[in-house]
C-alpha cells in the first residue's frame, strides 16, 4: 500500500453493532467489504465509525479492526487510512505506531474533546487560547508524528474539526502551528499532509490554503480552486457513494479547470453542475444533522444496529425525517434506496418517493 497522488474520495466507514452495542467484527468485515470497492480510500475508525470510543475503551479491540482493514485494503487494493485521534496522547500513539507497523497510508489524527479529556483540560484553561495550541503541538500531535517510524510511507493526517473543542472555528489549529508540526516532521523524516478540512466558515478554508501552501487537504466545500485539496472525505458515503465519488472527482476535474482557465465555457458548464450537486447533497447532510440522530440515521439506512449504546430512537421517531430528504434531495432517492434496500428506512423512503411528494411542507411536521 504505497502513496498515492491524489486522495480522492474517503469514506469514514461505520463500525457496526451488536443488539448490545458492543462491535461486531463480523459485521463490520461483511460491510467493509462491500464498501471498499466503491471508493477510493477508505477510512476506518474515524468519527462516523465511533473509532475514538473504540480507541480510548479497549486498544486490542481498536487494533482488530485496523487488522480487517489491512486484510480488506490489500484484497480490493485500496489505500487505507486509519482514524487515531484520542482522549490521551498515549492511546494515539499506541494505533500510530501500530498503524504505521502495516505501512498504511495514513493516520488521521484529531484533537482530544477538551470536555472530555482531563490531559487536554490539564494543558490550559481554555482551547481558544494560543497557549492551548501550542502546548496540544508539543504534547499530543508531535509525540504522536513521531510514532510513525523516520522514513515510513505512513502519512499524518490532521482531523481539522472545531465542534471537537467548542463549536467554535477558533479551536481549529491555526495554520502557524500546522506549518511548524509540517517543518519538524520533514527535519525528522516524517510525512505530513493537510488532512480532513471539516469548517463551514467559508473564509477559513482559504486562510489554510493561503499559509499553508504545502499542505493538501481534503475539503467539504470543493469547487472553489483557490482551496488545495486533493479529495474530500465525507461520511455521508456510506448511504451514497456512487453518487459522492462521481461529484469529487467532477470536482477534482473543475479545479483543474478552473486554474488554468476560470472563464472557459467547459468550466462554467461543470461549475454549475456542481453547484446543483453540491445543494442537494448539503440537503441531505442538514437534514441528518437537524435529527439529532445523524449516525443513527445512517446505521438505521444500512439495517445496522445503533451505535455503541446510544439512546436508542424507534423507527417511529427516525422514519418522519424520510420525508424531508424525499423532499429536499430528491435525486438522491434512488441510491440510498438501491444501496442499502433492505432497511426499513429505505423501504419507507421508497415508500414516500411512490406516493410523489414534491416539497418541503413534511419538515415542519418533524
Amino acid at each position: 500500500m504505497s502513496p498515492i497522488p491524489s486522495f480522492g474520495f474517503g469514506v469514514p466507514l461505520v463500525t457496526l453493532t451488536d443488539d448490545n452495542g458492543e462491535v461486531d467484527p463480523h459485521s463490520t468485515r461483511r460491510t467493509w467489504d462491500r464498501m471498499f470497492p466503491l471508493v477510493d480510500i477508505p477510512v476506518i475508525l474515524g468519527t462516523t465509525g465511533r473509532g475514538r470510543q473504540i480507541l480510548n475503551s479497549d486498544l486490542s479491540q481498536a487494533r482488530a479492526l485496523v487488522d480487517i482493514g489491512v486484510e480488506l485494503a490489500r484484497k480490493h487494493n485500496k489505500a487505507l487510512v486509519v482514524g487515531a485521534g484520542a482522549e490521551t496522547v498515549e492511546r494515539a500513539r499506541d494505533l500510530t505506531e501500530y498503524v504505521a507497523a502495516h505501512d498504511v497510508f495514513a493516520v488521521l489524527v484529531s484533537a482530544p474533546i477538551y470536555a472530555a479529556s482531563p490531559f487536554a483540560q490539564s494543558l490550559a484553561s481554555s482551547p481558544l487560547s494560543h497557549e492551548y495550541q501550542e502546548k496540544l503541538a508539543d504534547a499530543y500531535f508531535s509525540p504522536v508524528v513521531h510514532a510513525i517510524p523516520r522514513g515510513s510511507h505512513t502519512k499524518f493526517l490532521f482531523y481539522i474539526f472545531p465542534t471537537l473543542t467548542e463549536n467554535d472555528p477558533r479551536g481549529a489549529l491555526r495554520p502557524e502551528v500546522l506549518n511548524r508540526l509540517l517543518d519538524e516532521a520533514a527535519r525528522s523524516g516524517r510525512q505530513i499532509d493537510g488532512g480532513k478540512l471539516t469548517i463551514r466558515d467559508d473564509n477559513a478554508p482559504l486562510d489554510y490554503a493561503q499559509k499553508c501552501p504545502d499542505l493538501q487537504f481534503q475539503a467539504g466545500v470543493l469547487s472553489d480552486p483557490r482551496l488545495r485539496f486533493n479529495g474530500a472525505i465525507l461520511g455521508l458515503g456510506n448511504i451514497i457513494p456512487r453518487c459522492l465519488r462521481a461529484h469529487v472527482h467532477e470536482c477534482l476535474h473543475l479545479r483543474e479547470l478552473r486554474l488554468k482557465d476560470p472563464t472557459s465555457a467547459e468550466s462554467a458548464a461543470l461549475l454549475r453542475k456542481v453547484l446543483r450537486q453540491q445543494n442537494e447533497v448539503s440537503a441531505l447532510l442538514n437534514t441528518l444533522w437537524e435529527s439529532g440522530a445523524f449516525s443513527q440515521l445512517i446505521h438505521a439506512f444500512l439495517g445496522a444496529a445503533a451505535p455503541f449504546r446510544a439512546p436508542r430512537k424507534s423507527f417511529d421517531e427516525l422514519a418522519p425525517w424520510m420525508s424531508v430528504i424525499a423532499a429536499n434531495a430528491p435525486s438522491l432517492v434512488h441510491e440510498i434506496v438501491s444501496h442499502c434496500p433492505t432497511s426499513p428506512l429505505s423501504q419507507e423512503l421508497e415508500r414516500l418517493r411512490a406516493s410523489g411528494i414534491k416539497d418541503g411542507a413534511a419538515y415542519q411536521a418533524v
